[in-house]
């Protein structure tokens, strides 16, 4: 009799693939990481870490930032990561920076502020923070 894989070992696939790509630079491997994490994430949709390394492997999967894979990963991570945000607020900082990032290049300066400003409430020494601010600050 075999026994349905559960969140918690398919998480861990998802792992083996995101970190195998790490390190050895197979980006095959992203989509191998993505497709686990998407399944953790549809058995347990609350799940931060499920929704946080999604976004890791999109990210990873447009490494030159153009097509913004990650971006709807992040709003997951935001939204369920708020739940507990002492517990996500590593993981919140950064998808706020993503966000802010975004936001920044589609030149919405309120939204790029509103993410930049979280980002900053949950990680004030952010070293990226100063330069995307610049980059914010010269938006119209």
């Amino acid at each position: 009799l075999v026994k349905e894989p559960s969140a918690s070992d398919i998480f861990r696939i998802g792992l083996a693939y995101y970190n195998k790509e790490i390190a050895t630079k197979d980006s095959t491997t992203f989509l191998k990481a993505d497709s686990a994490f998407a399944i953790v994430t549809s058995k347990q949709p609350e799940y931060v870490l499920g929704h946080y390394y999604r976004a890791a492997a999109n990210a990873g999967l447009d490494p030159e930032t153009k097509l913004f894979l990650a971006k709807v990963h992040y709003e997951a991570v935001i939204a369920f990561g708020t739940l507990d945000i002492e517990k996500n607020k590593k993981y919140l900082a950064v998808a706020h920076y993503y966000l802010a990032y975004y936001y920044c290049q589609k030149k919405d300066k309120a939204m790029a502020t509103e993410h930049l400003n979280k980002l900053l409430e949950y990680e004030p020494g952010n070293i990226n923070a100063p330069n995307l601010k610049k980059n914010i600050d010269k938006l119209p």
